[in-house]
C-alpha cells in the first residue's frame, strides 16, 4: 500500500517537516512523489512581479533538491497549478498512489495560504490514506512499534483496520483499538444500573475483539481499550500515555469529519497529538467484518 507516495510540499521547512516521518513506514524502493501546485496566474501578470514559488522553473529546481535529500527511494518531482487541495486530489488519483502524506496546521505556506486548510480540504476529499503530522511534530528516533486506533462503534470506523493490517506485511508492531464512550455514542448511559452498563461494555469489546481478528492473524499482538471521556481528550492522553507511534482513525462520509471523528474531534486530535495521524476516509456502503463474513 505504501509503494507510491505522494508528498505536497509548499516550499517551507513547515511543508517539508513530513519527510523524516516517512522512513518508518518501511518505505525502501518505494516511488515518492513531490508535488508542487502553483496558484493559478492571471496572463497579464508580470513575471518580475511573482513570488519566485510562483514560477515554474523556481518550484521544480526545489523540488529536485529536496529529491536529491531523500534515501532508499525513487523520488519524482510534479509541479502543478491550480487549486493546492484540488490538485493534490486530482494528482493523487492520477498516480494511483496508496498514500498523501503531508505537514498539517503549518503556519503559512504560498503568500496568502494557510496550508493547515488545505490539508482540511484534502482530509475532506480523499479516499485515500492521508498521514498528516505538525510541523512541530518530535522527528521519530525508533522504528514504529506501537499504533493507537480510536474506533468509534461504526462498521465504517473499522475500515481503517484494512490499512493497519496492509501495513503489517512490512512491519510488526503493536495495536490498540480505543473505544471512546461519550454521552453521544449512547445516550442511555447515565440512566442504565451499573450491570446493564457492563453488560454492553462487554458486548463492545467482543465486537472490537472480533473485528481485530484480522491484525492478529497478521501477526500482530492487539488489545481493547474502553474508556469513558471526552474523544477528542481522551484519544491524545491515551496516546501520550501509551506511548504510540501513530494514531490511525477513520474519517466518515459526508464531510470527510463525522461523529466520533468529527471534524472538532479529528482536528483536536492533529491539534493535542505528538505523534503523526494516519486517516482513511470511509464512503460508501460499509463491508461487514471477517468474522461476521465467516458467520461466527
Amino acid at each position: 500500500m505504501f509503494e507510491r507516495i505522494l508528498v505536497p510540499l509548499d516550499g517551507t521547512p513547515d511543508g517539508e517537516s513530513i519527510l523524516p516521518h516517512l522512513p518508518r513506514l518501511s518505505i525502501s524502493k518505494a516511488d515518492i512523489f513531490l508535488l508542487h501546485v502553483l496558484p493559478h496566474l492571471h496572463p497579464t501578470d508580470s513575471a518580475s512581479m511573482r513570488p519566485l514559488f510562483d514560477l515554474p522553473e523556481y518550484a521544480e529546481s526545489y523540488l529536485e533538491k529536496v529529491a536529491d535529500g531523500l534515501k532508499d527511494v525513487r523520488p519524482f518531482v510534479f509541479v502543478d497549478s491550480g487549486d493546492p487541495a484540488d490538485r493534490i486530489l486530482r494528482v493523487a488519483q492520477a498516480l494511483e498512489v496508496g498514500l498523501i502524506a503531508m505537514a498539517s496546521h503549518a503556519r503559512k505556506g504560498i503568500p496568502g495560504l494557510v496550508w493547515g486548510n488545505v490539508a482540511r480540504r484534502v482530509v475532506q476529499g480523499s479516499s485515500i490514506p492521508l498521514l498528516l503530522a505538525r510541523p512541530d511534530t518530535p522527528v521519530p528516533s525508533r522504528p514504529l512499534r506501537h499504533v493507537l486506533v480510536p474506533l468509534d462503534g461504526s462498521d465504517r470506523s473499522l475500515r481503517i483496520l484494512k490499512v493497519v493490517a496492509s501495513a503489517a506485511t512490512r512491519l510488526k508492531f503493536e495495536v490498540t483499538l480505543l473505544h471512546v464512550r461519550t454521552p453521544e455514542s449512547d445516550p442511555m448511559a447515565g440512566m442504565l444500573p451499573d450491570r446493564t452498563w457492563r453488560m454492553r461494555t462487554q458486548e463492545c469489546r467482543q465486537r472490537f475483539e472480533r473485528a481485530a481478528e484480522p491484525l492478529q492473524d497478521a501477526g500482530l499482538e492487539t488489545r481493547v481499550l474502553i474508556v469513558s471521556g471526552d474523544a477528542g481528550k481522551e484519544i491524545p492522553r491515551h496516546a501520550e500515555a501509551l506511548k504510540v507511534d501513530l494514531i490511525a482513525l477513520a474519517t466518515h462520509g459526508r464531510s470527510g469529519l463525522d461523529r466520533m471523528v468529527a471534524g472538532s474531534v479529528a482536528e483536536e486530535v492533529l491539534r493535542k497529538a505528538a505523534v503523526p495521524v494516519l486517516t482513511l476516509r470511509a464512503v460508501g456502503a460499509p463491508e461487514p467484518l471477517a468474522s461476521e463474513r465467516n458467520g461466527r
